[in-house]
C-alpha cells in the first residue's frame, strides 16, 4: 500500500520538527 499522503504527511511532520529544531537553535545565537 504505497500512499502518497502518508509520505507527504510524514514529510510535513519531519520538516517542522527540523524548522522547531533550527529555530531554537537560531534564537539561542540571537540571545
Amino acid at each position: 500500500m504505497n500512499s502518497p499522503d502518508l509520505l507527504i504527511t510524514f514529510f510535513a511532520e519531519a520538516l517542522e520538527i527540523l524548522w522547531i529544531i533550527f529555530f531554537c537553535h537560531f534564537s539561542l545565537l540571537l540571545c
